[in-house]
């Protein structure tokens, strides 16, 4: 494991072994444990691990079937990479208590380290979802991951990805293992398809959305149009070739060929909200407002939160002079979307032009506040990329 050694593993097995003192010892026997785990605590607290150590075997003295010490003492022998040690240790903990799941997962560590990862990943996988300790779960499910990773296996673990990112979603290192193991599932899924069907709707579907990501909109209309030759019927490829069509030109032969295809793809899909919203696009940069209007605000009905679609109203009531109504719109959508920079521009101007400067103002402010921490992020197509002045 590369991740360094989190303090509180040991906090929080201390805390479970506090708990698991036997009953069962005299009131003396029982007087003494307390007293050397009150040390042992003192004495990890100050980072002096061998002097805990030493503590945790008095108690051991004192009961020898002390599951919670034996762990103890292995999690301190793991952070000093004595990996033998800590094994040795952690089996005894569980061979006196089964249920120590933290334990067992400390185990399945230890034995990846020592290379016996088989063994190691099925104790981590049956520890996972009982572990208690924050950070020990964290490890646990990256050393899960990146063993079924080396395996070319994922699949089996997608639970395990899904939970440690669902947890833990502002941790980097979990953020950057799923971002690998997501990848690395597409990636496994793509190979799989163009084996067998090299030549599907879908394949040419993924090669067009590719393509989409690299800028290749030539090369993505072609693939989209290959898959609606190979099906026609793919749920949402009449949307994606509208929209690599507008965006790969905004000429008057690009509107008619795009509309074409939202149209289509609205026959077979009537709740397709984006078809409607870029048919409204369509429709607005053609000033024909009232359909434009029309179509945002059905795919609003659609899909309520749709701050775009909320945008797109904004500007035919821009359009139409009326500044009052637009500011509502404009509002709805930073709402929905506060990092929405041509909602705050497009309000901004709306202030300005309904006379409320202090407004207009504070408005354009957070808008170059947004344009400072993305100055590489164009304006949404409802702005052209352009900014006036």
């Amino acid at each position: 494991m590369k991740r360094t050694f989190r303090k509180a593993y040991t906090a929080a097995l201390l805390a479970a072994s506090m708990c698991g003192i036997v009953w069962s010892q005299s009131v003396g026997g029982r007087e003494q444990i307390s007293v050397h785990y009150k040390r042992a605590e003192a004495a990890l607290a100050k980072g002096q691990g061998e002097a805990a150590a030493d503590e945790f075997k008095e108690i051991l003295k004192l009961d020898p079937t002390n599951a919670e010490a034996y762990a103890d003492l292995g999690v301190i022998a793991f952070k000093q990479g004595n990996n033998a040690g800590a094994k040795r240790l952690f089996a005894s903990a569980l061979q006196h208590n089964p249920s120590l799941w933290d334990a067992k997962a400390f185990l399945g560590l230890t034995e990846v380290r020592l290379g016996q990862t088989e063994d190691g990943v099925a104790l981590l996988e049956r520890a996972f979802p009982r572990i208690h300790n924050h950070g020990l779960k964290i490890d646990a499910g990256v050393a899960i991951i990146r063993a079924h990773q080396e395996s070319k296996t994922l699949g089996k673990v997608v639970d395990v990805i899904r939970d440690l990112e669902e947890a833990n979603p502002d941790d980097p290192e979990v953020l950057y293992i799923t971002y690998r193991a997501y990848s690395e599932l597409a990636s496994q899924a793509v190979a799989n398809l163009s084996k067998r069907a090299p030549d599907s709707g879908r394949m040419h579907q993924i090669l067009g959305e590719a393509a989409m990501t690299q800028d290749d909109f030539p090369g993505a209309i072609m693939q989209f149009k290959k898959a609606i030759a190979s099906n026609a019927n793919i749920p949402g490829i009449h949307y994606e070739l509208g929209h690599a069509i507008l965006t790969n030109s905004q000429n008057a032969q690009a509107h008619e060929q795009a509309q074409q295809e939202f149209e289509t793809a609205l026959k077979s899909d009537p709740t397709d909200y984006n078809s409607f919203y870029e048919l409204g696009e369509i429709f607005r940069q053609e000033s024909k407002l009232q359909l434009a209007q029309e179509d945002y605000e059905q795919a609003l009905r659609l899909r309520p939160d749709f701050a775009d679609a909320e945008v797109g109203i904004g500007i035919v009531l821009m359009d139409q002079g009326e500044p009052r109504k637009a500011i509502a719109h404009f509002k709805n959508a930073t709402r929905l979307d506060p990092e929405n920079e041509s909602a705050h521009y497009r309000l901004a101007r709306a202030f300005r032009a309904a006379g409320d400067l202090q407004e207009a103002k504070g408005e354009m402010l957070k808008f170059q506040k947004l344009r400072q921490t993305h100055p590489s992020k164009p304006l949404s197509t409802t702005d052209g990329g352009k900014i006036d002045p």
